[in-house]
């Protein structure tokens, strides 16, 4: 997203636009941030704040300056949510009905969105010159590491020079189930309806509707996707399944 389709995304959710200050009795303020930065709400996530069903933190990870100017739209349902800033340029955005605990560190004029509906058991993003964006019905378990940046460079002693100062991204596409303990790293895009297994790390790109495993994750089986109920389709697999599947789906 870009300036302008955020901003068209605030004027067509009708949000309400609230400083720190207005709802602090609200929200967890750490570590030397300004109360005249901003937050978007809708009504629900307002009063979901309020009665305590919806918990935000947020806090400074720099040692050096105070953090003046938070960019953020929160429409989250329930949960706890933690979000780590090193400087003011980062911009997060947290669509209708997203559940569950989350971390987000944030530098460097990165982006993150959450889409609709995404669930999660326990995922941390480390975000640095980067972008993430998380795509609708997602379902993550927890020990998730969304790695979207280095950190730290990497030098090319012959060459002398830095050679991963290019921006990061990460997509992960709608209805994408990352199991327990995975990790995904910068430059990648998981395809939606795929599955990634049990303690795999992603490093290239996960192919649409299928299953990946391993370190590093590999393909084990195309063709598949995923439900939240363990002996029924949900709305989602119900749309792939009519979509793909070779059979008529009722």
């Amino acid at each position: 997203m870009n300036n302008d389709s955020i901003d068209r995304f605030i004027r067509v959710n009708e949000l309400n636009k609230y400083t720190f200050e207005e709802i602090k009795d609200y929200i967890n303020i750490q570590q030397m941030i300004s109360l005249k930065s901003t937050i978007y709400l809708n009504k629900q996530s307002f009063e979901n704040l309020k009665t305590n069903t919806l918990k935000l933190t947020i806090k400074r990870l720099t040692a050096e300056n105070g953090i003046f100017n938070i960019k953020l739209v929160f429409l989250a349902t329930n949960g706890e949510f933690i979000l780590r800033y090193w400087d003011d340029s980062s911009y997060v955005i947290v669509n209708e009905d997203v559940r569950g605990i989350y971390t987000i560190d944030c530098a460097s004029n990165s982006f993150v969105y959450i889409g609709k509906h995404t669930t999660s058991n326990g995922t941390h993003m480390i975000c640095m010159d980067s972008e993430v964006q998380i795509g609708d019905d997602c379902m993550f378990s927890d020990g998730i590491l969304i790695q979207a940046t280095d950190q730290h460079g990497v030098v090319d002693i012959k060459k002398k020079q830095i050679i991963n100062k290019h921006r990061r991204c990460i997509e992960i596409q709608n209805h994408v189930w990352l199991a327990r303990n995975c990790t995904v790293i910068s430059d990648v895009t998981i395809g939606e309806g795929s599955i990634v297994s049990l303690g795999a790390v992603v490093v290239k790109n996960v192919p649409k509707r299928s299953i990946v495993a391993g370190i590093p994750a590999k393909v084990v089986k195309q063709d598949m996707t995923w439900s939240r109920f363990r002996k029924n389709f949900d709305n989602y697999s119900k749309k792939i399944i009519d979509i793909y599947g070779e059979r008529d789906f009722d």
